[in-house]
């Protein structure tokens, strides 16, 4: 693994000097790069902020490709959040743009089928939680019911 903490900081001084270049193209390759390490790093807000940064700065290209790889940057990093519904919906921008790049698609696709798996094993496991909740719950209440039943029949024998 590498230091990524470094390479953040180098990301942001060459970021620096991009925006004072008005070099827009680099400063866009060097956000994503950017995103990327925050996003190996677990720093995902970061990321987030980036990559849509990024994104904006690529749809002024009008360049599908470097678009639509930054949606799927956004998707991922939904995904790593376990917000499957947004890296889902982006994942199915991304995709509508590649219709142009097939082999490209083929990842994006994957991506969103990963995602609606993990989306739904997460709602079958909620499912079965909020179950066992339900029967867990059941026994007490009759346990409290038959207890208040006896108090209330000793109480009278008293």
């Amino acid at each position: 693994m590498g230091d990524f903490n470094s390479a953040v900081d180098y990301f942001n001084k060459s970021i620096a000097i991009k925006e004072r270049l008005n070099d827009n193209i680099g400063l866009n390759a060097t956000l994503l790069n950017l995103g990327q390490a925050q996003l190996y790093n677990t720093d995902y807000d970061d990321a987030l902020n980036v990559f849509k940064r990024s994104l904006k700065i690529s749809q002024s290209f009008n360049d599908d490709y470097v678009s639509s790889e930054r949606l799927k940057s956004i998707g991922i990093t939904h995904f790593s959040l376990a917000n499957y519904d947004s890296a889902a919906f982006y994942f199915k921008i991304a995709d509508s743009i590649y219709s142009e790049y097939p082999v490209l698609r083929l990842t994006t696709l994957s991506w969103l089928a990963i995602t609606n798996i993990k989306k739904g094993l997460k709602n079958f496991k909620d499912q079965i939680k909020s179950k066992n909740e339900k029967i867990e719950d059941k026994p007490l209440k009759k346990a409290s019911k038959v207890n208040s039943k006896k108090t209330k029949k000793s109480k009278k024998k008293i």
